[in-house]
């Protein structure tokens, strides 16, 4: 009956080191989804750890499938939504090289610049942390100065006339301002509003 109570005793300790360690190493383990990207930012003043969701590794030591270790128990992992976005947008009362107010509606894609590993680290630095929302807004906002830097120097029949070259134009503006956050400016549409 001893042997029998002490072999119990060692399975059920052996099975709860088990699931004890299994714990631990999926707590060690953060799922990445598709669209995301995850940094690790450690306890201590290195570079964080960067991986992106389809398991590319920038400043990392390693990726097990779509899953990031921890780089130490004390770090935290930080998700960022890396989807296109999708922007729609007014630019209200734009003031036109004869004058006039314009208002015009454009919708443009902006996308994260990952493709790139060394273009990771500024989407990173300047958004991480940050609502979605906020991202789309400053996007937005960049391309609506460029749009209203443009129908300043125009007049309004210059304007309704050439749409499609205003938005191309806009977009080449903005590309640079854009870069220097980490996003791309993919398409730009602009409609008399």
């Amino acid at each position: 009956m001893n042997s029998l109570t002490l072999i119990i005793g060692l399975v059920l300790l052996l099975f709860s080191g088990l699931v004890v360690f299994l714990f631990m190493f999926m707590h060690l383990m953060v799922k990445i989804h598709p669209g995301e990207l995850a940094v690790s930012i450690g306890v201590r003043n290195d570079a964080p750890i960067v991986i992106n969701c389809d398991g590319y590794q920038v400043f990392t030591r390693g990726v097990i499938a779509n899953r990031v270790p921890r780089s130490a128990p004390f770090t935290d992992i930080i998700k960022m939504d890396i989807r296109p976005l999708e922007l729609d947008f007014l630019v209200d009362r734009a003031d036109t090289g004869d004058g006039h107010e314009l208002t015009l509606s454009a919708e443009a894609e902006v996308e994260f610049n990952t493709a790139v590993p060394d273009n990771i680290h500024r989407p990173v630095e300047f958004f991480l942390g940050r609502p979605r929302q906020e991202v789309e807004s400053t996007a937005a906002k960049i391309i609506t100065s460029n749009i209203r830097d443009l129908v300043s120097q125009l007049n309004r029949d210059e304007i309704n006339a050439a749409l499609p070259e205003l938005a191309e134009n806009a977009l080449v503006t903005a590309e640079a301002d854009l870069e220097n956050l980490g996003l791309l400016p993919r398409s730009l549409t602009i409609r008399n509003g």
